[in-house]
């Protein structure tokens, strides 16, 4: 254990940017009817530069409504209670539950549920390809489900990109033909480069954060996500992360920390609870700093696994010798990031657990906590195999049980007494 410091802090410069992004994006897509555009509508798809190429089309990321929705615990209690109401069961993804409860109960954080004009869903996890699928048969609009092979990149050969491209094709023409709007190649070419960029500048600025004492906590990198999840095909969030970087580079360079008196550094592996931000500040009594985990570093990040499980920072499309002239050129690139990024083949357990103790080592974790989500069996699958290798590294961990979007039953007291337990065993004391 490290010898007791205490570092400078200051608030990020960045961060009021951020915010008036994400508020631009809301207002973008609340006027867009007003406009006479059309709303496309995805969960987590991550990309939205299909939709955003389409003439007079406005991309709806859902995932950006269950988050918000999922930190107000009565608006979230609400939604899964509707839904339950109407005969759906408890035992799948509560981000999907609060969603879908959201539309039966036409309510947003932000007024009445916006109907989507037509759905254009990846699927690489089940629960979110039918709650896409529901959305689109309770609201009576178009529906379009593309098939993301997950595989392990060793694996991955021609064909599997030539499929995914095949899908993109027929998307676009499908797209074209629902809306009778025109489909723009030079707004896709732009798009996927803007893309491209922010997945980079994003990748590096969570590897600033192996930095000892880390510039940023898992809350403010949760945070600072939300442009390269929601619009990251717009010029002005390329303009957004070359901004973040360097301030987050200066606070490297200059030992700024996100928590001044870091002692001891963990990773979160599994979804934060959104209605219990204490989660993420608690251990901060302790001296402790929650750095990243292993799903949120890759979300968004143009990262990929190398041999041995660790990370690097997938090269440029310049680097790459990538030149999109052609529509298929660019969802060639598009469909790169999708089969190589982390996130999206997080699925395939017969590495996972290797690669979280290969993250924790990487970020300089001392510790690691799960959280065994009720919801979501993709995420916490191989905890236990993880835990094992953790061990057999000599990192310490534990785990919790909870949902992350569903405040019933969440035994708050249980959840901050295993993490007193924890960070006690491993000889942290409260501060002050």
């Amino acid at each position: 254990m490290s010898t007791l410091a205490r570092y400078e802090t200051r608030p990020l410069e960045c961060y009021r940017k951020g915010k008036e992004l994400r508020e631009g994006y809301y207002q973008r897509l609340y006027q867009a009817r007003e406009q006479g555009k059309v709303i496309c509508a995805g969960i987590a798809n991550r990309s939205s530069v299909l939709p955003a190429s389409l003439e007079g089309c406005e991309p709806m990321e859902c995932s950006s409504h269950l988050l918000t929705i999922g930190s107000n615990r009565e608006m979230a209690t609400a939604c899964v209670e509707a839904l339950e109401a109407r005969g759906y069961q408890g035992d799948f993804c509560a981000g999907m539950r609060v969603f879908l409860g959201a539309m039966f109960l036409n309510r947003s954080p932000w007024g009445e549920f916006l109907k989507p004009d037509l759905v254009l869903q990846v699927q690489y996890c089940e629960p979110l390809a039918k709650t896409a699928q529901v959305l689109s048969e309770e609201m009576s609009v178009p529906y379009f489900c593309l098939d993301l092979p997950v595989i392990v990149k060793e694996n991955r050969q021609d064909f599997h990109t030539r499929y995914f491209v095949d899908q993109m094709l027929e998307a676009i023409e499908w797209m074209e033909r629902v809306t009778g709007r025109r489909f723009s190649d030079e707004a896709l070419i732009e798009g996927v480069k803007n893309e491209w960029r922010c997945l980079e500048l994003w990748a590096r600025i969570c590897e600033l954060n192996k930095a000892i004492p880390a510039p940023l906590d898992q809350r403010t990198l949760f945070s600072l996500s939300a442009p390269v999840n929601m619009m990251r095909h717009r010029a002005e969030a390329v303009t957004f992360y070359k901004e973040v970087y360097d301030e987050i580079q200066w606070r490297v360079q200059n030992g700024i920390a996100a928590v001044a008196t870091e002692r001891f550094r963990l990773l979160h592996e599994g979804l934060q609870v959104l209605y219990f931000n204490q989660v993420m500040r608690y251990p901060q009594k302790y001296g402790a700093v929650f750095i990243g985990s292993h799903f949120d570093l890759a979300l968004g990040s143009a990262f990929e696994r190398r041999e041995d499980g660790s990370w690097s920072v997938m090269a440029s499309l310049e680097e790459r010798g990538v030149a999109m002239r052609t529509r298929e050129d660019a969802l060639k690139a598009v469909a790169d990031f999708f089969l190589i990024n982390p996130t999206f083949n997080g699925f395939a357990l017969s590495w996972r657990a290797e690669e979280v103790v290969k993250v924790a080592q990487d970020w300089h974790a001392q510790g690691v906590v799960f959280h065994m989500d009720r919801g979501c069996q993709g995420l916490t699958a191989g905890a236990a195999e993880a835990r094992l290798l953790l061990q057999k590294a000599g990192i310490p961990s534990m785990v919790y049980e909870a949902s992350y979007a569903d405040p019933r039953g969440f035994a708050e007291v249980q959840v901050l007494d295993r993490l007193d337990a924890f960070l006690e065993s491993v000889g942290l004391k409260p501060l002050g």
